[in-house]
């Protein structure tokens, strides 16, 4: 598999963002478009659009092989250098989700993300996590994701 993506700055505040996956010749590719401007000091507002899979014809998956399938988010994204924040609203064909998160920095070499989401098929999911640099090229993270439909989720990351 391979990913293309392209950015293109309309101006210093609005951005254009395209991701195009590339599996295999089967169909055509999955797209994800992204249109985002700053609409505050610190603070982007987007609007991304993913295809999911899809077919033109008989060139593509059947309906019933497909994993992936369209939506659109409208979100908003802080560009701090210590604390992030990021809301989103998305609506799509199978899911739909309103999210929430928060990244705290608290020294140059470790942050704290803490978020909850409520999902149309995972219901209410909060979850807590961290990384650290351990090296001067490594890090080392750990999160826990608590969901009331499918239990609790440990996930340690290094890299």
């Amino acid at each position: 598999m391979s990913v293309i993506k392209a950015t293109y700055n309309i101006d210093p505040d609005t951005y254009v963002s395209g991701t195009v996956f590339t599996k295999q010749l089967q169909g055509p590719t999955p797209l994800v478009v992204t249109f985002g401007r700053r609409i505050a000091k610190g603070a982007t507002g987007y609007v991304t659009y993913r295809t999911g899979e899809w077919a033109i014809g008989s060139w593509g998956l059947a309906p019933e092989d497909r994993h992936q399938f369209s939506s659109m988010s409208l979100g908003i994204r802080s560009l701090g250098t210590k604390d992030n924040y990021q809301v989103e609203l998305q609506a799509g064909v199978v899911q739909s989700h309103l999210m929430a998160d928060r990244t705290w920095t608290i020294d140059d070499s470790t942050r704290i993300r803490v978020g909850t989401k409520v999902s149309s098929l995972a219901g209410l999911s909060a979850n807590i996590g961290g990384d650290r640099r351990v090296t001067e090229h490594t890090k080392l993270g750990l999160a826990v994701e608590l969901a009331l439909s499918g239990g609790v989720a440990f996930n340690i990351r290094w890299c």
